[in-house]
């Protein structure tokens, strides 16, 4: 019982870790940086907050390993719930990762451009600023075409929660409603159509209350102890 309350902490911190750091990140950070449809502006927010943005990158870098992370312990919680959707919750948990982490190139691209270094002398300011703001645009949309991944591996971990007990089952319905939603977004930004944000308010309720019951609770202690008499 132990150590898998140990691992179910561990679990909330990866998760606590991946929300602070992706509010930092993406909420604060890059939403107070970037103006639309402003490449000058934006260029110039960049250059007088360098090291905001870089702390940006190491925040999203720590988000990415949390996410990791937490595969591998949501894996070791439900493999014996069931294998083999647990290898493709973790499987989807290793391609989502990748995804973000290459994704973060664009960032560094938006930065570097923007460094004076003599080789960029061959493109005027302006050019230099369209350039950057296109790295960041990019980076957005990469940031989106990610969440076919880490909103589709919601799916997998709300049907684990609901078969396992070892969390509140409505947890694992918000999980799954909220995993659909997030596959709209990415057919929406796919196509080029709108898609209202609040599509994904029943992914966040679920992600937010599974990250305070992994902290407070860590998994119903009744589920355990009974897994434990079963195997005496």
């Amino acid at each position: 019982m132990k150590k898998i309350k140990l691992k179910a902490r561990l679990a909330g911190i990866s998760y606590l870790l991946i929300i602070v750091c992706g509010i930092f990140s993406h909420m604060v950070v890059r939403a107070s940086l970037i103006v639309k449809n402003d490449a000058a502006q934006t260029a110039q927010n960049i250059i007088e907050n360098e090291t905001l943005f870089k702390l940006s990158i190491l925040s999203d870098f720590i988000m990415i390993l949390s996410y990791l992370m937490l595969g591998v312990l949501f894996y070791t919680l439900f493999k014996q719930t069931n294998g083999l959707v647990s290898k493709i919750l973790i499987s989807l948990n290793v391609v989502g990762a990748s995804m973000m982490a290459i994704n973060m190139l664009n960032q560094q691209a938006a930065l570097l451009i923007l460094d004076g270094s003599e080789y960029l002398s061959a493109f005027d300011l302006s050019q230099l600023e369209a350039l950057s703001f296109f790295f960041m645009k990019l980076h957005s949309y990469g940031y989106q075409f990610a969440a076919i991944s880490y909103g589709v591996w919601l799916f997998p971990m709300g049907y684990l929660i609901i078969k396992s007990n070892l969390m509140p089952k409505t947890i694992g319905y918000f999980l799954i409603i909220g995993s659909i939603g997030y596959t709209i977004v990415f057919i929406g930004t796919i196509l080029g159509a709108a898609v209202p944000s609040d599509i994904t308010i029943p992914a966040d309720i679920g992600e937010f209350s599974l990250c305070i019951f992994l902290l407070i609770k860590g998994v119903k202690k009744i589920d355990i102890d009974t897994k434990e008499k079963s195997a005496l």
